[in-house]
């Protein structure tokens, strides 16, 4: 008989913004930032922005085969973005528009040495600015309680605004190996 998987209970919090006019402007770019627009990133390359940013709980796609994670980060309307800083990666932002003018900001982060210097802020705006003046009418997100403590703050700082909040029993990732 097999070992039952032990749960851990996740809240996810939703938020979304319509009216880029309503938030507040975030810090100017740092100095030495470039952002590139990589449109089919190697697995591997992907793999790595995800274990370094999302080194707390990011395992949707750390169970998937290379062929998945090529299909999902490939398909169209995925676009990811890299900033680097000083010739250096420092993060990420993936956005999907295949129903734009809706788009989701699937994933977002700094790598952990950029952690509450700027570089967020900076970035969530620069996303924020892109969507909006390529037409999005609703610019989304969602996070969880097993995200950097800082997400939920910057979201709502940066003038995005919470729609529903769910919590559910999952799976632990630990305990399956994800993480």
């Amino acid at each position: 008989m097999a070992t039952p998987v032990p749960k851990i209970e996740m809240t996810v919090t939703y938020f979304e913004m319509r009216d880029p006019l309503v938030r507040r402007r975030m810090r100017p770019a740092p100095k030495g930032l470039e952002l590139v627009h990589v449109p089919e990133p190697p697995v591997h390359f992907y793999r790595y922005l995800q274990d370094t940013i999302g080194d707390g709980m990011w395992f949707e796609r750390r169970y998937a085969d290379d062929e998945a994670m090529r299909a999902a980060i490939h398909k169209p309307g995925v676009a990811l973005w890299i900033p680097y800083l000083h010739g250096a990666p420092a993060g990420m932002v993936e956005l999907d528009c295949e129903f734009f003018p809706e788009v989701e900001l699937v994933f977002f982060g700094v790598m952990p040495e950029h952690i509450g210097k700027g570089l967020g802020g900076y970035l969530l705006d620069w996303a924020v600015d892109k969507v909006f003046a390529e037409g999005a009418t609703r610019f989304w997100l969602h996070t969880c309680n097993y995200d950097h403590p800082n997400a939920i703050p910057a979201y709502k700082a940066a003038g995005f605004e919470v729609y529903d909040t769910r919590t559910a029993l999952i799976d632990d990732p630990h305990a399956l190996g994800l993480l």
